[in-house]
This record gives C-alpha cells, sequence and structure tokens, in this order.
C-alpha cells in the first residue's frame, strides 16, 4: 500500500495544475467600467467608487476600488482623495481640456511604464504612482492607490486595471 509523498506526486501534480487554471482563469474575467469618455477593465471584487466632493481641475471622472474604499472627508487632494481599507486599492483617473493638437502617440508607453512607490502621490504616504496622458483634447491623470499591507495579487490588479485605461465613445 503507497504511503509515500514519492507515490502522491502525480496526484498533487494534477491538483496543483487544475488550482492554478482555475485561478488563472479567474484573474483574466475583467468587466469594464466606463463614464465620462474613458474605460477601465477591472476584476471581480473591484467596483466603481463615488467621485466626491472637488473643485478645480483636474476634475476626477472615474474611480475604481476593491471593497471598502470611500472618498475621503475634506481633503485638498485631488487623486489621492480616497480612503483605502487594510490591503485594499483604486485606481483614480482624472481629467482637464488641454488647448493645441490632439495628443496620443507615447500612451500606451506611459502605461506600461507606470510603476508604484511610497510617497509618489502627494497627500498619500502608502503605495502609489500616476501617468499623464494627453489623448485627443484631454490630459488625463491615472492613478493607482494601494494600501501598504496589500499583497502582491492585489498590487498587480490595480496596475492591470489602470494600464486597461481607454477612450470610448461617448454614449457607451
Amino acid at each position: 500500500m503507497p504511503s509515500s509523498l514519492t507515490d502522491r506526486r502525480p496526484v498533487l501534480a494534477l491538483a496543483l495544475s487544475v488550482l492554478l487554471v482555475a485561478a488563472t482563469a479567474n484573474a483574466a474575467i475583467r468587466r469594464p467600467v466606463t463614464a465620462a469618455g474613458v474605460s477601465v477593465r477591472v476584476p471581480a471584487g473591484w467596483s466603481r467608487i463615488a467621485l466626491g466632493s472637488q473643485s478645480g481641475t483636474p476634475r476626477r471622472i472615474l474611480v475604481v476600488g476593491t471593497a471598502g474604499v470611500r472618498p475621503a472627508s475634506a481633503t485638498r487632494c485631488r487623486l489621492a482623495a480616497y480612503r483605502i481599507p487594510r490591503g485594499g486599492a483604486a485606481v483614480v483617473i482624472a481629467a482637464q481640456p488641454v488647448s493645441g493638437r490632439p495628443g496620443g502617440v507615447e500612451n500606451g508607453i506611459a502605461l506600461r511604464r507606470l510603476r508604484l512607490g511610497r510617497g509618489r502621490l502627494q497627500c498619500y504616504p502608502e503605495l502609489g504612482g500616476f501617468v499623464s496622458l494627453h489623448l485627443g483634447t484631454r490630459r488625463f491623470q491615472v492613478a493607482v492607490l494601494a494600501d501598504g499591507g496589500a499583497g502582491i495579487g492585489r498590487i498587480a490588479d490595480a496596475l492591470a486595471v489602470a494600464r486597461s485605461f481607454m477612450l470610448v465613445p461617448r454614449g457607451r
């Protein structure tokens, strides 16, 4: 009667493979969230967050995040105007009109280069980062906010959401 771990390796390998495929398939399922002519794709457990009060420019046009993310009360911060719960994350998109020629050439590169670090966003001491994009006649700021206790999977999800940013025709 086999009882050693060596004899069970094929069964363990198969079980691990099934779990890995299931986890990968779940991570790949992302639904679009759209507002004000922009869209991002979010994984399960993420939802649209209230914009909160704001004044001046740029103006927040779309915020998505994990459970528990909510607007901060009485803040002068434009991008980091959210309370992020332990292990949570959010993506904040702000826009302002610009004059001159429509932009859009280097935006994919900028999104791929988005990195997080402590203190990279004004008013936010935890993990954060942002990029500025000039698309059409607007300049966008795409920011990621993550709690310092967020795991690598949560951070990867947040970066994937930010990098999925795109313009959509109005009315969609």
